[in-house]
């Protein structure tokens, strides 16, 4: 059981990262790093991942932030955004019980 749970797991990372190119890992990476500022968004369960990405980044870069903050709501995040910045959208999957 635990051996089919850590095969389908790896299937899904390596499918999620087949389609790009190593250019466009590189656009990705500089836009990440260069970026005028730099938000997170995860809702719901991958809220948790977007906290934990930015705790990650503002180790090295600043003008870092979660979107939204507590009691916020989207819209008022997004609307300070500008030309230059960039934001970091975090989505897991919910499980769905057969």
């Amino acid at each position: 059981m635990i051996e089919r749970f850590a095969e389908q797991e790896v299937a899904m990372v390596r499918s999620s990262f087949a389609g790009l190119r190593s250019q466009e890992i590189d656009e990705i990476t500089s836009s990440l790093c260069f970026a005028k500022n730099l938000g997170f968004l995860g809702l719901r369960n991958s809220h948790f991942f977007a906290t934990y990405a930015r705790w990650q980044f503002i180790q090295f870069r600043p003008k870092t932030r979660q979107m939204p903050g507590a009691g916020e709501t989207i819209a008022e995040r997004i609307a300070d955004l500008g030309s230059g910045d960039v934001v970091m959208v975090v989505a897991v999957r919910r499980l769905v019980k057969n």
